[in-house]
């Protein structure tokens, strides 16, 4: 379990909102209020569900047949949420 998500830590400003609409300026500005954001972390560890909106992939078209799986690479695009997530789970 986590114990208080230190947003202060291991949010970078410099890094894109990706898919997500809370940026990275407001979650450091209100880090002092992040027992939803812990809970949230913890419900998800402790039922194995990881929220669905904080992952995406996106196929990149390489090369060739873009039919072929394996002539695509894929791409991820993730909120700042979820990488706050799991720098606290990987810490």
């Amino acid at each position: 379990m986590i114990a208080e998500a230190d947003i202060e830590k291991t949010l970078k400003l410099s890094k894109a909102t990706g898919v997500g609409v809370i940026p990275a300026k407001i979650l450091k500005l209100f880090s002092n209020i992040v027992s939803p954001l812990t809970y949230i972390f913890n419900l998800s560890i402790s039922t194995g569900i990881f929220v669905d909106d904080w992952k995406k992939v996106i196929p990149i078209y390489k090369s060739e047949d873009r039919k072929k799986c394996e002539n695509n690479r894929p791409i991820s695009v993730l909120p700042i949420i979820s990488k706050v997530f799991e720098k606290e789970v990987f810490g």
